[in-house]
């Protein structure tokens, strides 16, 4: 067998990952052909060929059937070929192996070199972007591209890549340090498949600008590929932050350490190559303190750099001084290199300052003197105030009020009594750090008409000279004037003598040194009828007040309810008279007045007045002074002598009867009698009353005068009274004459001798010659015993039960016909309301006082 003859190609040359397609790689000839009439056993009867290729690569060999492209025969070789393609995963020099087989073992090889050369990668790379310096700019597959080169793990070339890999740089183009780094391969490439890869990017810009950003990206044999885009930075302006709202003096200097502080997110770049770009970042500020005045500027004062992720700070101070009070609105800016700004604003409340004085008083001129007499003072002193002009004031305060340009100042002299004077004063203008001052120098007169208008009655006045200024500051000092009281100056006084009617006639005149209207005055009369009072001072009674003009003359009547002397009706009476001011009883006249005079009270003045005693019009005298005095007509003598009577236990005796104690049994005549208890414990004209009086004694006692009332069991034949009631009614109602609280104080003399009673009434009494009703209705049963009422100290009567205890009041007035009044009322009271008192008089019993 004759081995074919092999010849292939010359040498190649393809790009990585591009198929090297070669038409007849291989093409060769044998010297056999076909001889279908071969009768060998096993013989072939055609020739056939194959062939396999080694490319060089590691990759598997490719291998197939070669095609006879011309069939041989005696003198001519059979001839044949083969194809071949193959794509190469990276670059490098590559022998490629051919190899041709006949059907019977023969074979020939041949080789031929393949250059296969690296193809750099694809890329694309972001648009254009827009950022905020110092704004982190983060993109995203900020570059991605594709390479046709791909992994072969049997890549067999020495130093040759099994797998593809990929590196990016990326220039930010602000002179800062370029960002590197391998790119990420996101697709493995194959055979017609690049391999697929990108990376991201992420830079912060220190200071605005348009930037221009190169990406390139390189395989790992060298191959790159680069691609630009703009980044538009933009400025920032700084965040301002100010004080809070604040509070000083007019003429104070008000310094505030970081009045503004700042952040910025731009910070200092100083390899920034843009034309004109800043390096650095600078700030400056203004203030508008919001009264007119010059505003404060300057540079702020960069407290930390900035960097990536860091707040460039900064600050600033600011003092002023405020001319005058009132709220204001500061307005503060910060701008940084490149025009950006912030403005905030706070309110400043500017407190008016009261000026200071300094007072000087000529204390050698101030006198003490009298109710209505003048002072004389020469006042002197130096004030300042913080406070100075400020024209340009053009702030507006709430309610559209303008605020004022200049200081302007006045001072009061308030002379303590209700009377003050204004004056206008004169300053030297101030400024800032330096007072506004000015002078006080005048002489004063002033009248003081009262002792004590003030309302404090210590004989002394507080003068209070204050200095204004023009928003209600103020700044006072005082010194004292003493303003004595001067007492009324009452004339001698007369009067007429008690006339037929009782009465007299007073006729006074007084006089003060105050002025009228300023000063009151009491006048005080002791009109001689109250002997019964061991107090002198007590006598008096204020009969007028008056607060007018002086001198004036004043006439009273006085109406007398009998001799005030009882023991000595005919008596002259002697009347006292005193005159009491608004001082009465303070310490405020001069020290060298006289010490038996009192305060505020004038000279007493008396006078003597005769009166006629008993005549027809007799009257007596209560004892009781709180009350009104009740008079009563001529007395019909009594029908028993109670001179001569007999006083036998509590049963009134006839001197000429001379009858027993009482008898239950008794069967003659018995009735009711109603008798006046005089003040000296005399009694009155006796009254019958109905039998069944007792059974409602409150309609009794509702319509009776006030007075002093025994109600007597009387047995006609032995004419024998037996005590039944004493009370004392006032207003309609029995009062207890031990009570304070019901107006009872003095009382009718005692009567020692008379004693309580323990009899038993009799069970039945008949009627009355006249009609009168029997009085069994209003008495106990028989066997009943009358429980024995207590000793009473002003009266010689006693009380049934002690609910019926009183004190006699008198409100009647002279010639007030009582007998009728007494009959009036026993007409119309009723059985039931006598009765609804004695069942109340049976309740309880009370501890006499």
């Amino acid at each position: 067998n004759v081995a074919p003859t092999l010849t292939v190609v010359g040498n190649q040359s393809v790009d990585e990952g591009s198929q090297l397609s070669l038409t007849n790689i291989g093409s060769f000839t044998d010297p056999g052909f076909n001889n279908p009439l071969n009768p060998l056993p096993g013989g072939e009867t055609t020739e056939t060929f194959t062939f396999t290729i080694n490319w060089g690569d590691g990759t598997a060999i490719s291998a197939g059937a070669a095609t006879v492209d011309a069939l041989g025969n005696i003198g001519v070789p059979t001839a044949g070929s083969f194809d071949g393609q193959h794509t190469y995963a990276d670059n490098g020099v590559y022998t490629v192996s051919v190899t041709v087989f006949d059907d019977d073992g023969g074979q020939h090889l041949q080789t031929f070199l393949v250059t296969v050369q690296n193809v750099a990668p694809t890329l694309q790379a972001s648009g254009s972007q827009t950022i905020n310096e110092g704004s982190a700019l983060s993109l995203v597959n900020i570059g991605s591209f594709t390479d046709p080169g791909f992994n072969n793990p049997l890549n067999p070339l020495p130093g040759g890549e099994t797998a593809e890999t990929f590196t990016f740089t990326v220039n930010w183009g602000d002179g800062t340090a370029v960002d590197a780094g391998a790119a990420t391969v996101d697709v493995l490439g194959a055979i017609g498949t690049p391999t697929a890869g990108s990376f991201d990017g992420l830079h912060t810009y220190a200071d605005n600008g348009v930037y221009t950003v190169t990406v390139t990206v390189f395989d790992d044999d060298g191959g790159q590929h680069q691609k630009t885009f703009e980044v538009m930075v933009l400025n920032v302006a700084p965040t301002l932050g100010v004080v809070a709202d604040q509070t000083t003096n007019e003429g104070s200097l008000l310094s505030l350490t970081n009045i503004g502080a700042l952040t910025d997110p731009g910070f200092n770049n100083p390899l920034n190559p843009l034309p004109g770009g800043e390096t650095s970042e600078t700030f400056t500020f203004t203030i508008n303190w919001g009264d007119g005045m010059a505003n404060s500027a300057g540079a702020a004062t960069v407290d930390v750099l900035g960097g990536v992720g860091t707040l460039t700070a900064a600050s600033f101070d600011g003092s002023h001084h405020y001319a005058d009070d009132g709220v204001y609105t500061v307005t503060v800016a910060v701008l940084d290199d490149d025009g950006g700004q912030d403005v905030k604003t706070f309110l400043v409340t500017v407190n008016n300052v009261a000026p200071t004085l300094n007072l000087t008083v000529d204390a050698s001129l101030i006198d003490a003197i009298d109710e209505g007499g003048v002072t004389e003072v020469n006042i002197t002193g130096l004030f300042s105030d913080p406070g100075f002009d400020n024209p340009n004031n053009t702030a507006l305060f709430p309610g559209n009020v303008a605020p004022e340009t200049e200081e302007t100042f006045t001072y009061e002299v308030d002379w303590g009594d209700g009377e003050t004077e204004t004056f206008s004063l004169a300053d030297l203008n101030g400024g800032p750090g330096v007072d506004s001052t000015g002078a006080i120098s005048q002489f004063f007169t002033h009248h003081y008409i009262d002792n004590d208008l003030d309302g404090v009655r210590d004989a002394r006045y507080t003068v209070t000279v204050t200095v204004f200024d023009d928003d209600g500051g103020s700044s006072a000092k005082t010194f004292e004037v003493i303003v004595y009281n001067t007492n009324p100056t009452l004339d001698p006084v007369a009067a007429l003598s008690v006339n037929t009617e009782g009465e007299t006639t007073l006729t006074l005149t007084f006089d003060d040194l105050g002025a009228p209207g300023v000063e009151s005055f009491e006048i005080l009369i002791d009109w001689g009828d109250q002997l019964t009072n061991p107090n002198p001072v007590e006598r008096f009674v204020v009969e007028d007040t008056y607060d007018a003009s002086t001198p004036n003359t004043f006439t009273f009547t006085h109406k007398y309810s009998g001799p005030p002397d009882p023991l000595h009706p005919a008596a002259d009476i002697v009347i006292s008279v005193k005159i009491q001011d608004d001082d009465f009883g303070t310490l405020t006249s001069r020290p060298d007045a006289d010490p038996l005079t009192i305060d505020g009270e004038s000279n007493i003045e008396t006078v003597a007045i005769t009166n006629p005693g008993l005549g027809a019009e007799p009257f007596r005298i209560d004892t009781t002074p709180q009350v009104a005095v009740l008079t009563f007509p001529e007395r019909v003598a009594a029908a028993i002598d109670l001179v001569t009577a007999e006083i036998r236990g509590n049963t009134v005796v006839s001197g000429d009867e001379g009858g027993s104690a009482g008898d239950s049994r008794a069967t003659s005549e018995r009735y009711l009698e109603l008798r006046v208890i005089n003040p000296d414990g005399s009694l009155g004209e006796g009254y019958r009353l109905p039998s069944a009086a007792l059974n409602n004694l409150q309609a009794l006692f509702r319509k009776l005068p006030d007075n002093h009332y025994a109600i007597y069991l009387v047995q006609s034949e032995t004419n024998v009274r037996r005590l039944v009631i004493d009370v004392f009614v006032r207003n309609g109602k029995v009062i207890d004459p031990g009570d304070d609280s019901e107006g009872a104080r003095d009382r009718p003399p005692t009567d020692e001798a008379t004693t309580a009673p323990a009899e038993v009434l009799p069970e039945e009494l008949p009627a009355t010659d006249d009609g009168a009703e029997t009085s069994s209705a209003m008495e106990p049963k028989v066997g009943t015993e009358v429980e024995a009422p207590p000793r009473h100290a002003s009266s010689t009567a006693v009380y049934y039960r002690t609910a019926l205890a009183g004190v006699a009041l008198a409100l009647s007035g002279a010639g007030r016909d009582w007998q009728r009044q007494i009959e009036q009322a026993l007409v119309k009271a009723k059985p039931s309301e006598w009765k609804q008192l004695r069942t109340a008089g049976h309740r309880r019993k009370r501890k006499p006082k």
